[in-house]
């Protein structure tokens, strides 16, 4: 009896000791589960539910656990793609991302992020977190139309700038030449010499498209207050770059 009680403990209290201590640990592991912010499931090889937390309940519009666990991604998240999920939770190792376009109970579709972790083909669960991207990706389409809009203004007055006074003196030189012609009075050399600062200003303008469509590099410069305008010497390899780049 005495070899029973190894500790001054029989074998079945230790065991019932160690089953309570489990099950704390199970209920306290839980709770951290419950309080954290970002969706968390745990999922069985079949693809259904096996634990989650509160936050799935927030995202998804449910009211109460039951409405999740052992139900297929699917029938929470409806997706457009049927078989996204399946490809999704497909054995495999590591972490992989996943995103798609869900319909959510209450209607609203959000762009959400499935982050998988597995631990290869042996294993029976798997990690699955969600995050709703919608409002992180509207923001990035936002940021690049909008750099996309400056980019466009600062060439556009890069090239009004360079190009502006080529076309003053060519239209300065086209009027001259209308009113000679209108007077009768033709001087066949000057003709020679407006017509010769024509065709040079257009070869220049014609080069500075060139260069422009060969940008190696995207420096601007102050225009006027605070219009920055494509530096073309600057982006074009010329210029002593002395410019402002812009990544």
């Amino acid at each position: 009896m005495w070899n029973r009680r190894v500790g001054g403990k029989s074998p079945e209290r230790r065991d019932r000791d160690l089953a309570t201590v489990l099950q704390r640990a199970k209920e306290q592991l839980q709770q951290m589960i419950d309080m954290h912010p970002q969706v968390l499931l745990l999922m069985r090889d079949d693809g259904t539910v096996a634990r989650t937390n509160r936050a799935l309940l927030d995202l998804a519009g449910l009211t109460d656990f039951r409405e999740a666990l052992g139900r297929r991604l699917g029938e929470i998240f409806p997706a457009g793609d049927k078989a996204f999920f399946d490809r999704m939770l497909r054995k495999h190792k590591g972490l992989a991302m996943h995103e798609a376009r869900i319909r959510l109970a209450q209607g609203a579709e959000r762009d959400l992020r499935f982050t998988v972790v597995g631990s290869g083909r042996d294993a029976d669960l798997s990690v699955v977190m969600v995050s709703d991207v919608t409002e992180a990706k509207r923001q990035t389409a936002r940021d690049e139309k909008r750099f996309k809009s400056e980019a466009v203004t600062a060439l556009m007055g890069g090239l009004m700038h360079s190009i502006n006074q080529p076309l003053t003196v060519i239209t300065v030189s086209t009027r001259l030449m209308e009113t000679a012609l209108d007077k009768g009075d033709v001087d066949k050399d000057a003709l020679k010499g407006h017509l010769r600062t024509i065709s040079d200003l257009v070869m220049q303008v014609k080069e500075l498209l060139q260069r422009v469509a060969e940008l190696h590099d995207f420096v601007t410069e102050n225009y006027v207050g605070n219009i920055d305008i494509l530096d073309i010497e600057g982006s074009t390899g010329g210029g002593d770059g002395s410019g402002r780049g812009e990544p």
